[in-house]
């Protein structure tokens, strides 16, 4: 069984921009999309309709959101200690597999990355109860990319 799955930062919550989005969807043609930034519902939805998606989720402010072309059995919003955004777990109807949304904090100082350590080891502690299935977790880790640069002038002391 293939799945195609796509994780898209739709930055600033996508208003205004539904028509591009769902070009971009369309043409990547996934079973499910994993949204960061998608802190308006009625964008969501409203790319629900226009990539013709019949299951979605998301909340008002929450950074995570998701399209399903095929039906899902769960999902669900946690809220890890000392994160600063919640994550979801989405278990496609039919499959054992479960996938995991996440959207690290931003910005770059020493201070920040250990607040992404510390998202990440609280979203490992809620799952670990899922070691022995097949899991994928996707999302914004808001690392640096080939090509960024590090400002350390910018870095705390």
């Amino acid at each position: 069984m293939s799945f195609r799955l796509l994780s898209y930062n739709i930055r600033f919550g996508g208003r205004g921009r539904e028509d591009a989005l769902a070009e971009t969807i369309v043409a990547a043609a996934p079973d499910l999309v994993v949204f960061q930034e998608a802190i308006d519902p009625e964008v969501i939805e409203n790319l629900a309709k226009a990539t013709k998606f019949p299951f979605w989720g998301a909340r008002r402010n929450h950074s995570i959101g998701f399209l399903s072309r095929q039906q899902v059995e769960y999902y669900e919003w946690h809220y890890p200690a000392g994160a600063r955004h919640s994550f979801l777990e989405i278990i496609p109807a039919g499959a054992t597999a479960r996938v995991f949304g996440l959207h690290l904090s931003a910005r770059f100082s020493k201070w920040d990355e250990r607040r992404r350590a510390l998202e990440i080891r609280s979203l490992l502690e809620g799952i670990k109860r899922h070691q022995n299935g097949f899991h994928v977790v996707v999302g914004d880790f808001n690392t640096l990319a080939p090509g960024d640069i590090l400002e350390i002038h910018r870095l705390p002391a």
